[in-house]
């Protein structure tokens, strides 16, 4: 009655006999179906089964699939029906005629009918038929028997929150309503892509809708998921996670024993450490009654240095705080007061004259105030008068000198310098005018004589040693054989400092041989030589 409500079936009521045929056509004529010729006074034989039908439960419902039939001559198989095993029997399941379509254009093989809504937690067994153009059902495919879990009793529970309180997480949800939830499992881990580890042992019971995580660790971010499970103890997908920073029941004790140093320009600041695990520590200072923090970040270590301007005078304020490893701040530490020595920098030196004409600068200078002013000097050295110089004396010289020696140059070079006095508070003068130099080339004097052994193995050699170069100058070492009326240059120029060169291919069938030294500046004229010393060959 249903296919012929909708146009796809209907009856011959004709008294034929003999052969005839029948069509099927669609609205405009067009002809879709066509019988073999038949006797309608005689009944032929029903159409074969379906074939390969099969059956998988999935969270849409039943997934029903077959295959087509293979064609044969005669009632082709318009359309097909899927009945379900239930109290009368097997009955049709599948509201209209499901069409059989071509396999061909099936880009992604989709089932051909879906039970969306089987009897779960049970066995349901299914049979599928195919209907000719006479409306009769073919030899059926089946039973297929299929078990139908209940997917939504493993669904997780919608609305997990966690709370953080302190020393531990509160988790809440809220639980399932099917009676076939079993429990839940609830896992945690510090990162959200996982791994996950349960938190309990035994899963929760299927009524449970709140968890007390006490194993957390202060200032540690955790995530937190919940799993259901069915009457079988089968899990279902995981919960999103949620994210909880775990928070210590109170904040750290504030630092004690705070302590400052007054340094060059710097006050050292040291305190003990916490006897609880933390993050570190802030420092401030106390600005015009206003507490500013001294460095962006937390400290790691029970100590901190602040780093003063030059001249800085006055009084200076501190105070320590501890921050625990989730973020909370202890109470200030005991105030520490720092008083400053005065700020009265000594006067600017003067250059009065200087020396260059021997290979080095001499500075004679004398200071800009008072001689009491001052405890030491610095001396400073650069290439240009805009270039940044550099400090050529590690350690300031004494108060009481009116002279420096700078023996570390290059003859021919230009070097600018100014001195700078230093008080014993470590106040520092203003540079002096500074004085542009050209060192000038200095007299050599012959160095002392090397001394000179031959060595036979692991290879022929002779090992010169002498007194390294003064100054930056530099080494060469010769060599002179007998019969021989030039002198051959074996080693050199060496860098300043060098003490023992190596001859590797001393002079061959001879009995000995001589070797000397000279210096000469990295740029002009080379010094005397030295005296000869001979050296033995063995043959």
């Amino acid at each position: 009655s249903f296919a012929k409500a909708v146009g796809l079936a209907g009856e011959d009521h004709n008294d034929l006999s003999g052969p005839v045929v029948y069509q099927v056509m669609e609205p405009d004529g067009k002809v879709v179906g066509l019988s073999m010729p038949v006797n309608p006074k005689e009944a032929t034989p029903p159409g074969d089964a379906p074939p390969n039908f099969r059956g998988a439960a999935t969270p849409q419902g039943v997934a029903l699939d077959w295959d087509l039939p293979t064609p044969k001559p005669g009632l082709p198989i318009f359309s097909f029906r899927v009945k379900r095993e239930g109290p009368k029997g097997f009955e049709v399941i599948s509201k209209g005629p499901i069409l059989p379509g071509d396999d061909e254009e099936r880009k992604v093989r989709l089932p051909r009918f879906i039970d969306d809504k089987p009897p779960v937690d049970r066995e349901v067994r299914y049979i599928a038929v195919g209907v000719d153009v006479f409306g009769r059902e073919t030899a059926q495919a089946g039973p297929v028997s299929v078990f139908v879990p209940d997917f939504e009793a493993s669904y997780p529970p919608k609305g997990l929150k966690a709370e953080v309180k302190p020393d531990k997480v509160s988790l809440t949800w809220e639980p399932s309503q099917n009676p076939r939830t079993a429990g839940y499992l609830l896992e945690r881990s510090n990162f959200y892509e996982g791994p996950f580890v349960s938190l309990t042992e035994k899963p929760l019971a299927p009524k449970a809708s709140s968890y007390i995580d006490s194993s957390v660790q202060p200032g540690q971010r955790y995530y937190y998921r919940v799993t259901s499970l069915d009457n079988h103890q089968k899990t279902g997908a995981p919960s999103t996670p949620v994210m909880a920073l775990a928070r210590a029941s109170a904040p750290p004790p504030p630092p004690e024993n705070l302590t400052a140093t007054i340094g060059t320009q710097v006050v050292v600041l040291k305190w003990a450490p916490c006897a609880t695990a933390i993050a570190g520590y802030r420092v401030e200072r106390l600005n015009d009654d206003k507490w500013e923090r001294l460095s962006d970040r937390i400290t790691p270590e029970p100590a901190y240095s602040d780093m003063l301007v030059m001249g800085q005078g006055g009084t200076l304020t501190y105070r320590v705080i501890a921050i625990g490893n989730d973020g909370q701040p202890s109470e200030p530490s005991a105030k520490v007061v720092v008083a400053l020595p005065p700020a009265h920098p000594p006067s600017a030196p003067k250059i009065t004259s200087f020396d260059a004409t021997s290979g080095k600068v001499s500075l004679d200078f004398e200071p800009g105030g008072p001689p009491e002013e001052a405890s030491g000097f610095i001396v400073l050295r650069a290439q240009t008068v805009t270039a940044t110089p550099e400090v050529i004396t590690p350690k300031p010289i004494s108060a009481q000198a009116r002279n420096f020696v700078d023996e570390q140059v290059f003859s021919g070079a230009t070097y600018v310098y100014r001195v700078v006095a230093v008080d014993g508070a470590q106040n520092h003068s203003e540079p002096s005018a500074p004085i542009t130099v050209r060192v000038g080339e200095r007299t050599l004097s012959p160095p002392p004589p090397p001394s000179a052994k031959y060595v036979a193995s692991p290879f022929p050699q002779v090992i010169v040693s002498f007194t390294p170069a003064p100054g930056l100058d530099l080494t060469v070492v010769q060599r002179k054989a007998p019969g021989e009326t030039q002198w051959m240059k074996v080693a050199g120029p060496l860098p300043p400092g060098t003490a023992e060169a190596l001859d590797s291919r001393p002079p061959k069938g001879a009995a000995s041989a001589l070797y000397r030294v000279y210096c000469q500046p990295a740029a002009g004229t080379p010094g005397p030589p030295s005296q000869p010393v001979e050296v033995k060959i063995q043959k």
